[in-house]
Order: structure tokens, then C-alpha cells, then sequence
């Protein structure tokens, strides 16, 4: 019975916050203090983006961001650290030569990645050519066969 219920807890979302129930449950402690559209710790984050990257609904310093930079080998690499805190979310670090064009967001050359429980991850990257250049981190829930299953 109770190895049942952890993996609906895993897998499920029982109410009507479109946010899986074990981060809600992990987070909150409860299966109904947590809303997809809101933010409810003031980081500019929505639930439902807190939930996809693992970062805590209840803390405003703890979002995904790029939180170090440092370029290598002159201008060919550079060296990308984000905060990762769960093993089954997956990251992808992406590039962009123009902020204007939403569509022209590309893999940087790690292809999408596994996350870990450790603190941060540093991952490097291939630069883009030209003058401008922007980074971000995607995150997105792994497939369902990824699920941990208590």
C-alpha cells in the first residue's frame, strides 16, 4: 500500500495545479499550497517553473540561473556553472547571437544533461560567432521511464 501510494506520489498529480505531487508534497509538504500561475516566494519564478527546475517555491534565492561565467581557450569555450538539485531534472545549456529572435535558441554543444544532487553543475560550452552572445539554462521533466520510483 504504501510503496503504491510513493509512486503515485512520483508519477501523479492529483489536484488541479497541473504540478506533479511529489515535489508538491516535497516542497510543502501537502498536496494543495502550491499553484502552477503563481509565485509565491517573489523570485519572478511560477510554481509550475519552480517545480520543472527543482528550485523551492518558498525561497526567492533559489531559481535556475547562470550562476558563474568564465571564458576559455580565448574566445572558442567557455565555462557555464547553474544550480542543480535534482537528479531528474534534465538541463540543456542553450545559445542565442539575438535576443530579438525567440527562435534562434540552439544547443551550445552539451546536448541536454542529467541533473545531480550536488549543488551546481559546471558544464563547457561552445561560443558562438560574433559579438553577441547569450546563454541560458532550460530545464524540463524527464521522460516518465525516468521517473525514480520509490
Amino acid at each position: 500500500m504504501i510503496h503504491e501510494c510513493l509512486t503515485l506520489l512520483s508519477t501523479g498529480i492529483a489536484g488541479t495545479d497541473d504540478i506533479p505531487d511529489l515535489y508538491e508534497y516535497q516542497d510543502r509538504g501537502n498536496f494543495t499550497n502550491l499553484d502552477a500561475g503563481q509565485d509565491f516566494d517573489g523570485d519572478g519564478m511560477l510554481g509550475e517553473d519552480e517545480a520543472v527546475e527543482g528550485t523551492s517555491s518558498s525561497s526567492s534565492n533559489n531559481f535556475l540561473r547562470i550562476t558563474q561565467y568564465q571564458m576559455l581557450n580565448g574566445d572558442t569555450n567557455s565555462e557555464v556553472t547553474f544550480p542543480s538539485t535534482k537528479e531528474t531534472t534534465l538541463y540543456a545549456v542553450e545559445r542565442n547571437t539575438d535576443l530579438l529572435v525567440s527562435t534562434n535558441w540552439v544547443d551550445s554543444g552539451v546536448g541536454v544533461q542529467s541533473g545531480d544532487a550536488r549543488l551546481s553543475i559546471t558544464r563547457t560550452v561552445l561560443n558562438t560567432v560574433g559579438t553577441l552572445k547569450f546563454l541560458r539554462i532550460r530545464a524540463e521533466y524527464p521522460p516518465l521511464f525516468m521517473m525514480p520510483t520509490p
